[in-house]
């Protein structure tokens, strides 16, 4: 059986909050400890190519979402997230309050919720509509979970 995945969230000294997940003994910061803000910033902007439909599989403590909702008004988002657990972590941030009352996006947690929307998109011929299809992960969940 598979080991569940560790993840705290800690407050940095200046306030912002950071995510961690515990790997190999080690804990290992998902954003900048000094600037998370700016981490999510730096995402966006390094993969943002204008409109259309953007897939983003990770949630993290949202910062590299945020910028997707309040810089951009016409493209739709959709999150997976696997970890209910991670879900769980970082749910009552304001931070997913104020992204849940977006219309653009939506939200898919835990492997469940993930079956029945690729369930859903059989037959679904709205994402044909889209200019750009946009498949993103952040980075940094790529180098700390390369085994999902």
């Amino acid at each position: 059986m598979k080991k569940a995945t560790e993840w705290k969230v800690e407050t940095l000294p200046n306030g912002q909050k950071n995510l961690a997940l515990l790997k190999r003994g080690k804990w290992h910061y998902l954003y900048s400890k000094n600037d998370p803000v700016a981490s999510g910033k730096r995402f966006y902007t390094s993969v943002y190519n204008g409109q259309g439909l953007y897939i983003i599989i990770g949630l993290g403590y949202y910062y590299h979402l945020l910028p997707f909702v309040y810089n951009d008004n016409s493209s739709r988002i959709i999150v997976i997230e696997p970890s209910k657990n991670l879900f769980d972590k970082v749910k009552y941030s304001h931070h997913y309050s104020n992204l849940e009352k977006s219309k653009r996006i939506q939200f898919i947690i835990g492997s469940e919720e993930i079956k029945d929307f690729i369930e859903r998109l059989r037959g679904d011929y709205e994402l044909l509509f889209y200019d750009r299809l946009n498949l993103l992960s952040y980075p940094v969940l790529d180098r700390l979970l390369p085994e999902t």
